[in-house]
């Protein structure tokens, strides 16, 4: 593919490949088929979610049943951990947000395979996934050129949410 062809799907793919790679590495030190490192995850789920609400409230309704399930999850669990959310990227772009919300998704997702069949604390990680969310997020992530202020904007916005949600894990995992 030629760059000047490329869409900004294709340059969020390809540009943020060794961020999303070090977040799901983050994200593995926190076993979820063991009791504390589902604890952990959810603890690391809460924090990122409420940074990403501090970056745009206008997501709380959308994302508020995820929000309760995370909770109940977690009391179920007995992890007390209020949401301790990070400071936003300075540069910040909806759709980069967008892109990082969904990917995380479908981590979990893939991470709840490793969950025994039946267990407290599994509501939230089996979650169905947002798929009509995901395919207007490509839909429009396609009709967008893959180069221009506007795609260098938004694969660095994503490339930062995917850092401070690796830091988030790292810190998590810690405990």
């Amino acid at each position: 593919m030629d760059i000047l062809d490329a869409t900004l799907l294709s340059r969020l793919r390809s540009g943020t490949r060794t961020a999303q790679g070090a977040l799901e590495a983050a994200q593995s030190r926190m076993p979820v088929a063991e009791k504390s490192g589902l604890g952990r995850l959810l603890g690391a789920e809460q924090d990122m979610l409420a940074t990403m609400l501090a970056a745009d409230r206008d997501m709380s309704a959308a994302l508020a049943p995820a929000r309760a399930l995370l909770a109940e999850d977690m009391a179920e669990l007995g992890v007390a951990s209020p949401a301790a959310g990070r400071t936003p990227p300075r540069m910040d772009d909806v759709l980069a947000r967008g892109y990082v919300l969904h990917s995380c998704r479908l981590w979990l997702k893939m991470a709840a395979r490793a969950l025994p069949e039946a267990g407290p604390g599994q509501r939230y990680m089996r979650l169905p996934r947002d798929m009509e969310g995901w395919r207007a997020l490509c839909a429009e992530l396609e009709a967008a050129p893959g180069i221009g202020a506007r795609a260098e904007r938004c694969v660095s916005a994503a490339n930062d949410w995917f850092a401070i949600c690796e830091s988030i894990c790292h810190d998590h995992a810690r405990r």
